[in-house]
């Protein structure tokens, strides 16, 4: 099966051939996810080293499921998807508190999906509040502003009138799309909007490298876009097959999802963009050198440097450097930050 091109395309256009003078023409990657380069790709082909950041285990820091994560020069910030806390290390690892909490009062978040920071602040997203938190490093709440229906959301300044990239695609068509929001201001403009009207539960995601920010469209546009102060940039462009025709797209319902490869993840950093997609019982991994413009299509990474599996790709680098999770050394150990030290 073919991708559509001619449905899905306008979409991204105005992204995809902007007219700025410091931005660069997209990257074009025709990819065939059912042709397999190799079965497993060792880490050691774009990764230098790795370190550990064991995350301090206690009955008040217990990690169920890391759900998302950021960095400041002194902390690290986890949101645990399972027990809803936020939870602040320092860069070794050590608990030091906890940020917020959930509830219905001022200050309190209903249901955190997505974090941020901005300085000294932390900001955290309430998907059914329809708000981002902001609190300072001691935990302390500031105030909140509001950002309604987003599904994946990015700060884009840390002064004191912020701006928000969020995506919305659990929604209706007339609904979804990437959106551009003023935290002064109570509308939001949307800067890109979904062409296939189809039904998904998983669809444009922002990544953070540093100040860097990288949206990919949806599944089966699969456009890497970066933020360039102003407007959004068409850096890849993956034409990945196999993908919807034009029947199954006018007929889709949203059990179809599990029939196709959909993108579960995704890092983009300076020279490598690597991104996992997953169909019923089949994984595959996208590696790009982006340097050398070589892609590379495989069922599996596995570590060859020192044998530890990672778990989770967690949506930021570290110092431009990819960030997994894997399992502690036993099963009462709260995961480890596995920072993937990448080939320059």
């Amino acid at each position: 099966m073919r991708l559509i091109v001619s449905l899905l395309l306008a979409a991204v256009m105005a992204a995809c051939t902007s007219s700025d003078k410091n931005s660069q023409e997209a990257k074009i990657y025709d990819i065939d996810l059912d042709s397999v380069d190799m079965d497993s790709v060792p880490l050691s082909a774009f990764v230098d080293s790795i370190k550990y950041i064991p995350l301090e285990n206690s009955d008040v820091s217990r990690i169920g499921n890391i759900k998302d994560i950021v960095f400041n020069d002194s902390l690290i910030v986890i949101l645990d998807d399972i027990s809803q806390q936020i939870l602040a290390f320092d860069r070794n690892g050590n608990f030091r508190r906890i940020i917020g909490s959930k509830g219905n009062g001022p200050g309190e978040y209903i249901r955190a999906t997505h974090l941020n920071s901005a300085g000294d602040k932390f900001l955290v997203y309430d998907y059914l509040g329809g708000a981002v938190l902001v609190y300072d490093s001691n935990g302390d709440f500031l105030k909140s502003e509001t950002v309604e229906g987003a599904d994946d959301v990015a700060v884009l300044s840390g002064k004191d009138s912020r701006k928000y990239l969020f995506t919305r695609y659990d929604a209706p068509r007339s609904e979804a799309g990437i959106f551009l929001k003023s935290a002064s201001e109570s509308k939001a403009e949307r800067l890109l909007e979904n062409r296939d009207g189809i039904e998904r539960t998983h669809a444009w995601d922002i990544f953070k490298n540093g100040g860097d920010i990288s949206v990919m469209t949806s599944d089966y546009e699969n456009r890497v876009l970066k933020w360039n102060g102003d407007s959004l940039v068409c850096e890849l462009d993956l034409r990945i097959t196999p993908a919807p025709t034009e029947s199954e797209i006018r007929n889709w319902q949203r059990p179809d999802i599990v029939k196709h490869y959909n993108r579960m993840a995704f890092f983009n950093a300076d020279r490598w963009f690597l991104a996992n997609y997953w169909k019923e019982d089949n994984q595959r991994f996208i590696l790009i050198d982006k340097s050398s413009g070589k892609s590379t299509v495989t069922k599996n990474l596995y570590n060859d440097i020192d044998s530890v599996s990672p778990v989770n790709m967690l949506p930021v680098t570290l110092d431009g450097n990819f960030v997994f999770a894997s399992s502690g050394d036993t099963e009462e150990d709260n995961p480890r930050l596995q920072i993937l030290y990448l080939k320059k």
